[in-house]
Parts: structure tokens; C-alpha cells; sequence
């Protein structure tokens, strides 16, 4: 084999395992070249993703809100009430609603990473003809990176289900509209 014939076929050979190399590291840390679809809350989404251990709830997060309606955070009174050290105090002054007459009202809170939370606040006997219950789930990630500091948790994202009164539509937690 002449000298240029080798020197060729050994920089198609490094640029070979280079590119192999870069396919791998974009498929260990979750990434695609598929365009994203608009995020209500692209903050957020761009935090979680920061993180290659967290892909996965990355996208068991976004399939989670998929099935609810989201709610805008300009709803929530102003930005000192989405942020505080507690994210079911915080959500609950947000969807807590004191007018559930004879209905119930529960609460859970999970930490699925060290740098998420999430709050599912599920409402039965609403006052509504139509509406049998309803479901909100607020995300949250923290606003201090210091471990010295208290952890204040923001809401990033929130969204809202729905379940029917018996005649009034889908009898499951749904983000469509009751009739």
C-alpha cells in the first residue's frame, strides 16, 4: 500500500471512531436531533435536562403532562407565591381550594431526583353539576444550588385533570372537559 493510501485510510478510520464516540455519548445522556415540541415552561425542562442521570424522568415527566391541561403560571398571584421552602405549602396556597362541599381533599408529595418535586393535590365533591373531582399537579425544581442554604423549591410547571359525575362525561382523570 502506497504511504498516501494509508495516511487516507487511517483519518477515515479516526474520524470513524470519533463519530462512533460522539453517538455515544448523545445516546448515554439522552439527547436527540429530533426538534422538541414548545414546553409551557422551557426553564424547567432546560434544568432537568441539564443532568444526563435524570433523562429518564425527564421523560416520564413530560409524558405525565401530557395528560393534563396546563395552567399558566401568570394564574398563580405573583412570583413570591411560586417560590418557598415548602412545595406542598406552596402548591397547596396555589390549588388548595376550601370550597369542597362534604368532598375530600389529598395530598402527595414525591421527590422522584434530589432536584424535582412534585405535588398531586386530588379534589372530590367539587361543587360542580358536572365535575366530579378534580387533580392538580404542580412541579417544582429548587432555586439554590448552595447546600449551606435552605432549599427553595419554584414552581415550573402545573396542570389539571378532571374526572365526570355519572352522565357528565369520561368517569377517569382526564385533561378534556366534562359535559
Amino acid at each position: 500500500m502506497s504511504k498516501k493510501l494509508k495516511k487516507s485510510f487511517l483519518v477515515l478510520v479516526g474520524i470513524a471512531i470519533t463519530l462512533s464516540a460522539c453517538n455515544e455519548v448523545t445516546e448515554r445522556s439522552g439527547q436527540t436531533t429530533t426538534p422538541a415540541s414548545p414546553s409551557p415552561a422551557p426553564h424547567a425542562s432546560e434544568t432537568l435536562n441539564q443532568n444526563p442521570a435524570i433523562a429518564k424522568t425527564t421523560t416520564n415527566t413530560q409524558t405525565e403532562r401530557q395528560n393534563y391541561k396546563p395552567i399558566s403560571l401568570s394564574e398563580i398571584a405573583d412570583t413570591e407565591a411560586r417560590v418557598g421552602s415548602d412545595p406542598k405549602a406552596l402548591a397547596l396556597s396555589a390549588f388548595g381550594k376550601s370550597g369542597i362541599e362534604g368532598g375530600s381533599q389529598q395530598v402527595t408529595v414525591d421527590y422522584p431526583q434530589p432536584n424535582q418535586a412534585v405535588v398531586i393535590i386530588t379534589q372530590l365533591g367539587v361543587a360542580d353539576d358536572s365535575v366530579r373531582g378534580i387533580r392538580y399537579r404542580a412541579e417544582f425544581v429548587p432555586t439554590t444550588k448552595s447546600a449551606q442554604a435552605q432549599k427553595q423549591w419554584e414552581i415550573v410547571w402545573a396542570g389539571s385533570q378532571v374526572t365526570c359525575q355519572p352522565g357528565r362525561g369520561h368517569q377517569d382523570w382526564s385533561k378534556e372537559l366534562c359535559l
